[in-house]
């Protein structure tokens, strides 16, 4: 025995020479006997794969080969035995086996899955020939995979020749990274969002059909673009928001331009939305909004506009989403309703004018013979019987035939006065001349900023004079210890402009909004007879009066007359 026996199964040759060998397994044993007798007969036996023993009895995988030794006769008088240890490639091969064995399984694993999934899935080589269809892809596609497995998928579907397909696949392959892209099918009628992953000798490819989704998401679009032309196009403005409108889910595009702040700052900061309203109505929107979530709501209230003003708005709020008593939003309509406000002051102001010029042709008739009769009669007597306080009575007499001409004026029909066209830069030239012989104004400045040169006008000269007789004593009367008052006109495109102004009292912007209603006025013991009449005046000439004051810096009056 060779050095290397004795290094592979640890036996010296003092112990082995003259014995039986003693690395044979005992189960292997008979075939050993058995193959030394085949070997005998002078047949050589080679890489026999067995085992055999170390001396520490390990088990070892070797591979022996046993030659005859013959004489120069040929006869075999010895035998000659070579072993080799192959325990590491058995440990190789086995472990292939096993691997080989996983493999098998992970694949069978694998092919179950992709079977088993929704989604279609198949493989392709480098050349793009089909090598693997699952059957949710057959049933897709309605084609067995026969049909298609070793074609080249253009071949098949000439559509992927173009862009998408074409260029993702090689993408693919070419680059080894993965991509994704959605296409419609007119091949199939449908959707598919495709995914490509590279292989190590192609390309693997998952569809998926949101026909059905994509079919929803059409439909969800189309209703938000019908509630967003709805919401657009509705005079109110929808908030979805949390309870206690601490969060605004949603504010169609009206509500920018009722609450006068842009959408974002709102959404961000609700906050911004009750700011809003006017000081006088927070405690009442305030204490309202805190009823029970549950509870519809429907209040109207005033809201500064940073750009328009004083608004009125119509708050409706109401529960959605009940679950078991629990209200998880609500809706909030606002709906700016100041030219109804508007219109329902103008109604009911027109009522109370036509009860008063009702009223003022009943008064004016009843008290015009009486008054008529007492003057005539003062008259035809005053140069016969002497009268105690006869100027005092004719005076307050031509008061009440002054008052009388008043309510005459509201009283009478707007046909039954005629129009006709006059030189009014002249009646307002003659008015001013007048004015600065009247007691009443003699503590007051006039400045005038006359044009001449304005064309004339249909009117009526009588109640030109009334008008502007009314509204100087009002600027009077708002500086009882003098002041300043400016008239001027000036002519535009369509009308002819007069403006008069003084630096008196001036009245805040809640009793401007009333001034010229019936039995209301600025004065402590008026009735409001005198802009009334003012009001009534420049209707029946078809032009408009608008006031513009200030608490104590003045007032400014402003008549427009039609050409």
């Amino acid at each position: 025995m060779n050095p290397a026996f004795e290094e592979l199964f640890g036996w010296s040759q003092d112990e082995m020479i003259g014995r039986t060998l003693p690395n044979i397994p005992p189960l292997l044993y008979p075939s050993f006997l058995h193959y030394l007798e085949v070997a005998k007969t002078g047949q050589r036996i080679a890489n026999l794969e067995t085992q055999r023993l170390k001396k520490n009895r390990e088990s070892l995988n070797v591979s022996v080969t046993i030659s005859p030794v013959k004489d120069e006769n040929g006869n075999v008088i010895a035998l000659s035995a070579v072993t080799r240890d192959i325990s590491k490639r058995k440990q190789i091969e086995w472990e292939l086996v096993r691997k080989t064995a996983e493999l098998k399984e992970a694949n069978k694993r694998c092919e179950t899955i992709l079977e088993s999934i929704t989604d279609g899935f198949y493989t392709l080589d480098e050349e793009l020939r089909f090598t693997y269809m699952n059957k949710p892809l057959q049933k897709m596609w309605k084609i067995p995979a026969e049909e298609l497995l070793g074609k080249v998928i253009s071949d098949a579907f000439p559509v992927v020749l173009q862009h998408p397909f074409k260029e993702h696949f090689r993408k693919t392959i070419e680059q080894q990274v993965p991509c994704n892209f959605q296409v419609y099918s007119d091949t199939f009628d449908k959707y598919f969002d495709i995914r490509t992953y590279p292989t190590d000798n192609g390309v693997a490819v998952f569809l998926k059909d949101y026909t059905e989704l994509q079919n929803v998401l059409q439909r969800l679009q189309e209703s938000q673009e019908i509630l967003r032309e709805i919401t657009e196009n509705a005079k109110e403005s929808f908030c979805i928001h949390s309870p206690d409108f601490s969060k605004i889910y949603f504010l169609s595009a009206l509500g920018e331009d009722i609450l006068g702040k842009p959408l974002a700052e709102i959404l961000n900061n609700p906050v911004l939305a009750l700011q809003c309203i006017h000081p006088e109505d927070q405690e009442a929107v305030r204490s309202t909004g805190e009823k029970r979530p549950e509870t519809i709501i429907n209040i109207d209230y005033r809201l500064n506009h940073p750009k328009r003003g004083q608004r009125w708005i119509r708050w409706r709020r109401y529960p959605v989403f009940p679950v078991k008593d629990r209200v998880f939003k609500n809706v909030s309509i606002w709906e700016d309703i100041t030219d109804l406000k508007e219109k329902e002051q103008q109604i009911k102001k027109t009522e109370k004018f036509e009860i008063v010029s009702q009223l003022a042709a009943g008064v004016a008739h009843k008290i015009r013979n009486p008054q008529t009769t007492i003057k005539g009669f003062l008259q035809m007597n005053q140069h016969t019987v002497n009268i105690p306080y006869e100027e005092i009575i004719m005076s307050e007499l031509e008061t009440i035939e002054q008052v009388l001409h008043e309510f005459l004026i509201l009283a009478k029909p707007h046909h039954e006065i005629k129009l006709v066209k006059k030189n009014i830069s002249l009646i307002l030239k003659d008015f001013l001349r007048q004015m600065k012989k009247e007691p009443f104004l003699q503590n007051i400045t006039m400045i005038p900023d006359l044009n001449f040169d304005l064309p004339f006008i249909k009117c009526d000269e009588k109640n030109i004079r009334q008008l502007m007789l009314n509204l100087f004593k009002n600027a009077s009367d708002a500086m009882p210890n003098g002041g300043k008052l400016w008239i001027s006109s000036f002519v535009d495109e369509h009308q002819v402009n007069i403006t008069i102004r003084d630096n008196g009292q001036g009245m805040p912007a809640e009793r401007l909004d009333r001034v010229g209603e019936p039995f209301y006025s600025n004065k402590e013991k008026g009735i409001g007879l005198g802009l009334m009449v003012s009001r009534k005046i420049m209707q029946i000439h078809e032009g408009t009066i608008d006031l513009k004051s200030e608490e104590g810096r003045g007032t400014t009056v402003i008549l427009r007359f039609p050409l």
